[in-house]
């Protein structure tokens, strides 16, 4: 006989009691007042209440997805769960946090004892937002806290994948991908679709991308899952210097020259 899994003791029924001090809390926590959550809590507000039965958010979420991180500390101090996951989505504070762009919050979860490989529903744990919004202070936090760089989302995708999307260099700039590439993201990993970095890379037209790498051993003649190579894709694109470099007399063909 299978063994009955317990119940985490936030979710009794006397914890999520949808009280004044409950509701006090809560909308404290989502108008950003430190001074309100403290006053909620001291008058016996559940730090794990859960207010909204359809996103299951809790008064950590909030903050964290909002980068209020002196409420996040008081909400730790008074026993918040650092780990919940919110309902539908099964967001962690963390991965709100990283969303969010708060360094300092994500840096107080994790000594807190967050889990830095948590995944939502998508599959996307933290280092895959801070990738995506190109934030290279929280990729650093993050793979020093043991984050996974080769972790893929239900799709196949890494945070290298969804990292090479940024078109703007401004925003997603190479060193921050070296960070990703020095911590151990693997430059030729595919999704679901056969993207490796570097395609995805040439469809926002990122030749210094590319060049990156390349140097990290990236198949400049790699295709995706439809037999799409670095050309065709650029060639869809319109990306000239690349139908260039990828076309029939780029070095890559003419002497399988990995450095083009």
């Amino acid at each position: 006989m299978a063994s009955l899994v317990e119940t985490p003791e936030y979710l009794h029924a006397s914890n999520q009691l949808k009280s004044a001090e409950n509701l006090a809390l809560y909308n404290a926590a989502n108008a950003g007042s430190a001074s309100g959550v403290e006053g909620a809590l001291k008058k016996g507000a559940k730090p794990n209440y859960i207010h909204n039965p359809d996103d299951q958010k809790t008064s950590l979420h909030i903050a964290a997805e909002n980068g209020y991180h002196a409420i996040v500390k008081i909400l730790l101090e008074n026993g918040a769960d650092v780990d919940i996951a919110s309902g539908a989505t099964k967001n962690t504070a963390l991965i709100l946090a990283a969303h969010s762009g708060s360094a300092d919050t994500v840096s107080l979860l994790l000594s807190s004892g967050a889990e830095a490989t948590a995944a939502n529903c998508y599959g996307n744990t933290a280092l895959h937002e801070a990738a995506q919004d190109g934030n290279d202070e929280i990729i650093a936090i993050l793979l020093k806290a043991a984050a996974h760089p080769n972790a893929k989302n239900h799709k196949g995708s890494t945070a290298l994948n969804f990292f090479c999307y940024g078109k703007d260099a401004q925003t997603h700039p190479t060193q921050t991908a070296k960070l990703l590439l020095d911590g151990g993201a693997n430059a030729s990993s595919s999704d679901d679709a056969g993207m490796t970095p570097l395609l995805v890379a040439c469809t926002v037209g990122r030749s210094d991308l590319i060049s990156l790498l390349m140097e990290f051993g990236a198949c400049p003649t790699v295709k995706d899952d439809s037999g799409r190579s670095a050309e065709d894709i650029a060639k869809f694109h319109g990306y000239q210097d690349l139908m260039v470099r990828f076309g029939p007399n780029s070095p890559s063909k003419r002497f399988g020259d990995r450095s083009l």
